[in-house]
């Protein structure tokens, strides 16, 4: 049976490229893929940082829970109604890519696919500029602590895990029809 709906979740270190990577390619994407939609805690968190005035790092404590709860709950209403549609988080842990797998609901009806982007993809000091880019324009803090813990705690996906393809970046952009990407991770 071909699978005709797409559940596709990036890996990655927050700023190497995954948000912008759906930005610049989202009419290809949907294109190959048939995702219209594009699931992200940072979303929630901006949204709510934004109706109460405050900054990203501001509410982040407070609304992390509730930005997971929130994309946990929208995978499971997504797959109910049989759309396709990317997961924009880290999902740097098997425990946290199954998890998400589990919310997914009529999971034989979908194409699992998972796009890595390897902690080396990013130069240490482009990322460092990335992410006090990030912090000057939306208050969202990075630390390089926190890059640290997460690069240390990085598990790389397998089809192990319940995936139907394991992609690098560039596997990914090279499937997309017309793509605009020219090789080498380029990311505005």
């Amino acid at each position: 049976m071909e699978q005709n709906l797409n559940f596709i979740l990036m890996v990655g270190l927050p700023g190497i490229g995954k948000t912008t990577l759906i930005e610049k390619h989202q009419q290809a994407i949907t294109q190959k893929y048939g995702v219209e939609i594009s699931i992200s805690s940072d979303s929630v968190i901006s949204d709510i940082a934004q109706m109460l005035g405050k900054t990203y790092a501001d509410v982040f404590l407070e609304a992390i829970d509730l930005a997971t709860k929130y994309v946990e709950n929208t995978i499971g209403i997504f797959s109910i109604s049989k759309r396709s549609f990317i997961v924009d988080q880290t999902n740097m842990t098997e425990h946290g890519r199954k998890a998400k797998l589990g919310k997914l609901k009529n999971s034989k009806d979908y194409k699992k696919i998972v796009v890595v982007f390897p902690n080396d993809s990013v130069s240490p000091e482009d990322l460092r500029i990335r992410l006090d880019e990030r912090a000057k324009e939306e208050g969202k803090i990075i630390t390089e602590k926190l890059i640290n813990d997460m690069t240390s705690r990085f598990e790389y996906p397998s089809l192990g895990e319940g995936w139907d393809q394991v992609l690098t970046v560039d596997q990914f952009l090279a499937t997309l029809p017309h793509s605009t990407y020219g090789g080498g991770l380029a990311f505005a």
